[in-house]
């Protein structure tokens, strides 16, 4: 018996081409894939392969933020890229930068969760609600009092680290 797949389509890129305005070519080139609900994906490449370029495109920073030529379409969430504005896509859609030195903003893991959801003038309280559950979801339970910098992605044998 054939169960169709009902998860939904949760990324869609359809043959997707950024040029920069010093570039002489396409960073990327006809890029196309659909990511599901609940699946992961990681993208490797070299240097210069277009994996940041890629990222900023499915963040929406591409086409609002960055000068470009960009072709194809890209909808995360439901919403089209080149139709939201990155304020409007960074509420379900966030970046994370490969040095963790240029994007730690609070000294403590909350004060750090903090920081978008004060941007998009939540509530406080609404705020202080929801840091347990997405510490929760990332399986960082207890964290928030912990200095940010204290956390490390790769030396330790345990999960998750514990206080000190």
């Amino acid at each position: 018996m054939n169960v169709a797949n009902t998860a939904r389509d949760v990324l869609v890129v359809e043959d997707l081409c950024f040029k920069y305005p010093t570039s002489p070519d396409d960073v990327l080139r006809n890029v196309s894939l659909t990511v599901k609900e609940g699946e992961f994906i990681g993208i490797t490449g070299p240097t210069g392969a277009g994996k940041t370029t890629l990222a900023l495109c499915l963040r929406g920073l591409i086409p609002h933020s960055v000068s470009g030529r960009m072709k194809g379409q890209v909808t995360v969430c439901g919403m089209n890229t080149r139709q939201v504005t990155p304020a409007q896509m960074g509420e379900k859609v966030a970046l994370v930068f490969q040095d963790a030195e240029s994007q730690i903003i609070g000294l403590t893991v909350a004060e750090d969760l903090a920081f978008s959801p004060e941007n998009y003038e939540w509530p406080p309280e609404r705020i202080l609600a929801e840091i347990p559950r997405h510490l929760h979801l990332v399986r960082l339970d207890g964290m928030d009092t912990r200095e940010t910098f204290s956390l490390s992605g790769g030396k330790s044998s345990e999960w998750p680290w514990p206080v000190r």
